[in-house]
Parts: structure tokens; C-alpha cells; sequence
């Protein structure tokens, strides 16, 4: 079985991109809090189509995320002709996470 589920933060302001095939993705990166001395994991993310668009859409640098998918792991070439591994999670849903801000209208506390 293959699925993560994981919250964090957007490290940054999401650009979505388009291949050469005309799919739309977006790669993009969530911080997690590891727990200890205020260090986080920095988690790379890509989404595709419909996912990437609604991400880039409704998110923003530094607000929480909820994502569910798939962990991968790709082999290339970097420029100097090393051979790397990258590991990512190829997002296939996602969550709202942030709290809602309350009016001054609002009772300050569930019912």
C-alpha cells in the first residue's frame, strides 16, 4: 500500500506550469513541524491538472495544507552527469486547513 496524508505550510507562492503536452502541474513544497527544537521537513509535492490548478487557486504562501497521495521515487541527471534519486508526493486531493477567521459578530466559541 502506497498513500500519505500529510498538513503543512506552503514554503512558497504556488506557479502553476504547463508541459510541452499541455498538462498543467505544480510542484511545490510543504513545511511539517518535526516536533523538536522548531526545526520542520520540508516535504516536494507535485500535482497535476484539475489538483494543480484548484492548489494554486485557493493557496497561498504560508497557509496550511492537507494533501493525500502517493509517495514516488524518480531517477535522473543533474547538470554535472551525477546520477540522483528525488522522492515526492504526487498529491491526488487535498484540504482547507486554515482556521476561519471570526467577525466580531461571531460568538467566540463553538455551539
Amino acid at each position: 500500500m502506497n498513500n500519505v496524508n500529510l498538513i503543512g505550510r506552503m514554503v512558497a507562492e504556488p506557479e502553476i506550469k504547463e508541459t510541452n503536452g499541455g498538462k498543467k502541474v505544480l510542484s511545490f513544497r510543504i513545511a511539517i513541524d518535526s516536533g523538536k527544537d522548531k526545526s520542520a521537513y520540508f516535504i516536494p509535492c507535485t500535482a497535476w491538472n484539475g489538483t494543480a490548478e484548484n492548489i494554486a487557486k485557493f493557496f497561498h504562501k504560508g497557509e496550511r495544507i492537507g494533501i493525500s497521495g502517493i509517495i514516488i521515487s524518480r531517477d535522473y541527471e543533474d547538470r554535472d552527469g551525477k546520477k540522483r534519486t528525488a522522492i515526492e508526493v504526487v498529491v491526488n486531493s487535498f484540504d482547507f486547513c486554515n482556521e476561519k477567521k471570526k467577525n466580531d459578530d461571531e460568538m467566540p466559541f463553538e455551539v
